[in-house]
């Protein structure tokens, strides 16, 4: 399916966040089989969730939460119709809204078949791998400026 025009922003109300959860638990835990029954953590409880919508299809998520007085992305998730720029919009947006934040960087855990896709958006990687979930990742930083 081409997006014929994604918004992003963060959810803006519990309809939006319920369908970013839906598809976060399609990817994370259908398609990936990474948990159980679902992806869900006390991290959502402080996080901004922030959505791509193509007209009124949430067509990817991500969220993004300070950590220990880090700003941490994670738990992003894109519909497999819409992996062609959505991720990538979703990353950048993500980024610009922990500027907005005041925040000056921000790290990820990111599975190693993805890693070579966040070093494309200038993300080094910091430190050695690590099993996360019964899967390699590393964690990645993005310094901004």
């Amino acid at each position: 399916m081409k997006p014929s025009r994604i918004e992003i922003h963060p959810a803006r109300d519990q309809d939006e966040l319920k369908e970013a959860y839906a598809l976060r638990e399609e990817v994370f835990v259908r398609e990936l089989g990474m948990f159980a029954k679902t992806d869900r953590d006390d991290n959502d409880n402080r996080a901004i969730h922030l959505i791509a919508l193509d007209q009124r299809k949430v067509a990817g998520t991500v969220r993004i939460y300070r950590e220990e007085g880090n700003w941490m992305g994670g738990r992003l998730a894109v519909d497999k119709h819409y992996r062609k720029g959505v991720g990538r919009k979703l990353v950048k947006a993500a980024e610009e809204e922990v500027k907005k934040q005041g925040g000056n960087s921000m790290q990820a855990l990111i599975q190693s078949q993805n890693a070579a896709f966040f070093a494309r958006l200038g993300w080094r990687r910091v430190g050695s791998s690590i099993e996360y979930l019964g899967r390699t990742h590393y964690r990645m930083e993005k310094v901004f400026g």
